[in-house]
């Protein structure tokens, strides 16, 4: 229960708390401003490093690999281009979905939401293990998308989870038209044991949430018209970010749809935009 808000209210039951969260415990054993801070660090390097792997797996060369990696990790926004459906570009859509990373979240202090963001490439990674055949793979995607859920944003786990079951069906439907039935069996049957096991392991936090949600305001939910005028609108006009990340102006003086410069900024760098282009055209 934390006393000092309003009337009180739970603290158990607000994810952004992220109580079960195992970093967070050094919060218990170390000053809590010297934990924050080296915690923010570590999950931009654990993000890149995941991504770092990931495109290894994905027959990324050391030097594109790594260049993915530190992409991600000073990052304020991941864009997606128009690609085939493969895990690649599905991973890349993940990072477009989940909101602006990776610096801009930091820069406001957005704690959870860059420790949520940074299991993504580890999520991928675990679920190439269930294309693979690897033993205990519905462990490790489940406990990488339980992790991101417990880190506290829930938003960016629910995407992740949504994506990748899109992933899995895709590669199912794939499987049937070989006539691979026993490798789509054993695909499903890996995917569903790693459903049940996320939601078991995520339950500590999930079940307070919803008692405690159906208490708030927000619980009777928000129109289509108000979702669609949002904080978090985009527009066409910030594609114009991609070439100068201060064309609509900066966190204090944004001038482009929505209300927050970290929450419509759509700008990954120069040097990935080029390289971007350059892949593009060859």
């Amino acid at each position: 229960w934390n006393p000092h808000g309003g009337a009180g209210l739970p603290a158990l039951g607000s994810g952004q708390w992220a109580l079960f969260y195992p970093p967070n415990w050094l919060y218990l054993l170390l000053p809590s401003p010297a934990v924050l801070s080296w915690l923010l660090v570590a999950h931009h390097g654990f993000a890149a490093v995941g991504a770092l792997l990931l495109g290894r797996r994905y027959g990324f060369t050391w030097l594109g690999a790594l260049f993915s990696g530190v992409a991600l990790l000073a990052a304020p926004y991941v864009v997606a281009h128009h690609s085939p459906l493969t895990t690649h570009s599905l991973f890349i859509g993940v990072a477009l979905l989940a909101a602006p990373y990776v610096v801009a979240h930091t820069g406001e202090g957005h704690f959870m939401h860059v420790c949520a963001v940074a299991w993504t490439p580890w999520a991928f990674l675990a679920y190439e293990r269930i294309r693979g055949g690897g033993r205990l793979s519905s462990v490790a995607v489940a406990a990488t998308i339980g992790a991101s859920f417990l880190a506290g944003h829930a938003q960016e786990s629910y995407m992740l989870a949504l994506i990748l079951t899109a992933c899995c069906a895709a590669d199912i439907a794939r499987a049937f038209h070989r006539c691979a039935r026993r490798e789509a069996v054993r695909m499903g049957g890996a995917w569903v044991l790693a459903g049940l096991a996320t939601a078991g392991l995520v339950a500590v936090e999930l079940i307070p949430n919803l008692v405690s949600l159906k208490l708030s305001v927000r619980f009777s939910g928000i129109t289509a018209e108000d979702a669609g005028n949002a904080a978090a609108s985009v527009s066409w006009v910030n594609l114009g970010q991609l070439f100068n990340p201060l064309f609509l102006g900066g966190p204090e003086s944004y001038t482009g749809p929505g209300s927050f410069f970290w929450e419509t900024l759509c700008y990954f760098g120069a040097v990935p935009l080029i390289l971007a282009v350059v892949a593009v055209i060859a």
